[in-house]
């Protein structure tokens, strides 16, 4: 029963992805009535199942569907997902990230451990997503897979430019050893404080610029400032040579 249930909603699926109108009432049915721990792997199967060309596009739009009706199932849906389709990993946990901001980090911790491999293209999507978590973020998914530092620093230097000159310093002098994600994020946000720190001071104690001199003719009846020595009281000598 279960399996003809499955095989239904493929064709909606097909339906929904593939064809001109996105109709959820008979998927959202029978999400609705599925046992919660049962949601992951379905929502997987249904993805991997979709045909490698529609893969992404349904993986997105299912996802956000799921989240929506079920947003507890985030975090178990983003990893069941990714193990299943790692070609999905960075769309769905971008859309998940979007969905539920507040649990990025997470987010993306869940999708790289499923999908180690895919560490970089994560990171970027979720910290597009939700960039004012982006040290958060990176740990997390440095946590699920510790071989991927370069791959992730790398991904935050593309989602964050303001970061970047900082980050490419410390992954070229990472070259002749190890690297580590927690120090490199420390230098770059220090780097970055310092550098809005002397901003904000130059522009405090800036001159302000007084323009160049009035150049306006005088007005009808003034003459201006006398040209050359005054002449003596009582009127000029012309005895004096």
């Amino acid at each position: 029963m279960k399996r003809l249930l499955l095989c239904s909603v493929l064709v909606h699926s097909h339906l929904l992805f593939g064809g001109e109108s996105l109709d959820t009432n008979e998927l959202m049915r029978v999400l609705r009535t599925m046992p919660p721990p049962e949601i992951p792997k379905f929502t997987a199967d249904l993805i991997r199942f979709s045909g490698p060309r529609d893969q992404i596009a349904c993986a997105s739009n299912l996802v956000q569907l799921v989240l929506r009706l079920n947003p507890s199932a985030t975090l178990p849906v983003v990893g069941a997902v990714a193990r299943a389709v790692p070609e999905t990993a960075a769309a769905i946990s971008h859309v998940a990230a979007k969905e539920r901001p507040d649990a990025a980090a997470w987010i993306a911790g869940a999708a790289v451990d499923a999908a180690p491999n895919r560490a970089g293209a994560v990171v970027f999507a979720v910290c597009s997503a939700v960039p004012h978590q982006t040290r958060a973020i990176a740990l997390a998914a440095h946590r699920a897979a510790p071989g991927q530092a370069e791959p992730i620093l790398k991904a935050v230097a593309e989602a964050r430019p303001d970061l970047r000159p900082s980050l490419i310093s410390e992954l070229a002098a990472a070259r002749h050893g190890g690297i580590s994600v927690t120090h490199s994020l420390e230098q770059a946000e220090r780097a970055l404080a310092f550098s809005a720190e002397a901003s904000r001071r130059s522009t405090n104690s800036g001159t302000v610029h007084q323009g160049p001199p009035d150049r306006r003719p005088n007005p009808p009846g003034h003459q201006g400032p006398p040209r050359g020595p005054p002449d003596p009281p009582g009127g000029r000598n012309y005895a004096r040579p």
